[in-house]
């Protein structure tokens, strides 16, 4: 639900199409976040592209079925991964919790998935939230 809010900030979800720069909006989006969220949230947003940088790399399936958008941002971000880029990835405290986020991500963009209302996300989200950020 929250991963892509840096696609919101300053327009950055244009800048790979219209400017072709990575506006770093996983950074940008987990530092928006770390206002309200711990690290279980915010580091697999601040990963969830270095998640797609990896999956790229280790899986040639999952390259292919990149839309045309995600593959120019995967070469603005530095494209897949070499295997020191892996290692280090993958020793990352929430690096799993990443790449599931991203194959969620994947998922979601079925046009036919079923969306629960917005609304319906509030108890999670309220859970998650720092309790020194809670009303």
């Amino acid at each position: 639900l929250l991963h892509d809010i840096g696609q919101l900030l300053d327009d950055a979800g244009a800048a790979a199409e219209h400017d072709t720069v990575d506006a770093r909006h996983e950074q940008r989006g987990a530092d928006l976040l770390a206002h309200w969220f711990g690290p279980a949230v915010t580091e697999p947003v601040r990963l969830h592209v270095a998640a797609k940088r990896y999956l790229c790399a280790v899986d040639p399936a999952y390259q292919a079925g990149l839309s045309a958008a995600s593959i120019l941002s995967l070469v603005l971000q530095g494209g897949p991964m070499d295997i020191e880029e892996q290692a280090r990835f993958c020793a990352q405290p929430h690096a799993a919790d990443a790449v599931t986020l991203r194959r969620w991500d994947d998922a979601a963009k079925d046009p036919h998935c079923a969306v629960p209302p917005l609304d319906s996300w509030r108890p999670l989200l309220a859970s998650l939230l720092r309790v020194s950020a809670q009303p």
